[in-house]
């Protein structure tokens, strides 16, 4: 069983405690969760039992140092093939209370067709670690593809499909804030980008280097929209 501390010291400085209030600590494992602070894991487990107990009050009297997080590098651990990048600010989560693969894969096209995001499957399930880059990669993979997403804010969202659909299903849940689990922010200023997917391996986990890689550019204009998810001919989309 993992450590119970009285207080987690941010890299600001500041302490949050069991008696910070539910929304400060949520907020804090929500960060921990999008892979913005470490130790991620830990802090998970920790606030997760701050949350989940009647009392916030009281601890063993350590305290769990936080740190930011080294920016540019998702796991993505799911069961599924597919992963999205959108944009939350814009990004129209619902679909229905009951979806089907029809309906979904029919909204993620008409999310794409007005660049709010772009959804790609990798063939097979498993754990691809996927690299983020902000300049231009000299290297090709396996196959890659290139689209386009609009930012009206700070940030876009990396996440997998698990992610999208709990947002589909709940009308009532704002991705990615009500729902960060497999989301992984991406810091970016206002404007168009134009994202270059490679997929270096055709299996995740082939070396100890990233499996997918992300060129994410800042443009003038956009690519042309996309009109079906991307690679979903080589294996099981959803």
């Amino acid at each position: 069983m993992s450590p119970d501390p009285s207080a987690i010291r941010l890299p600001n400085g500041r302490l949050l405690s069991r008696a910070s209030g539910r929304e400060r600590i949520f907020a804090l494992r929500r960060d921990a969760i999008m892979g913005k602070l470490e130790p991620a894991e830990e802090i998970n487990l920790i606030t997760d039992r701050w949350l989940n107990e009647e009392s916030l009050s009281g601890g063993d009297g350590t305290v769990l140092e936080a740190r930011l997080a080294d920016y540019g590098n998702f796991l993505l651990k799911d069961g599924h093939a597919l992963f999205a990048i959108y944009d939350p600010a814009c990004y129209q989560s619902f679909v229905s209370s009951f979806w089907d693969n029809e309906k979904m894969q029919e909204h993620f096209i008409d999310q794409m067709r007005n660049y709010r995001s772009l959804v790609c499957s990798l063939g097979f399930a498993g754990d691809w670690l996927i690299n983020i880059q902000h300049q231009p990669v000299l290297q090709s993979g396996l196959r890659e593809i290139s689209g386009s997403v609009m930012a009206a804010g700070s940030r876009l969202i990396l996440s997998d499909y698990s992610h999208l659909t709990m947002g589909a299903q709940f009308k009532e849940i704002k991705l990615p804030d009500d729902e960060p689990y497999g989301a992984y922010e991406i810091r970016v200023e206002p404007g168009t980008y134009n994202i270059r997917i490679l997929q270096m391996h055709e299996q995740a986990g082939e070396s100890d280097r990233p499996d997918i890689i992300l060129e994410i550019l800042k443009a003038q204009n956009p690519l042309p929209f996309w009109t079906e998810l991307a690679w979903v001919e080589f294996g099981r989309s959803c």
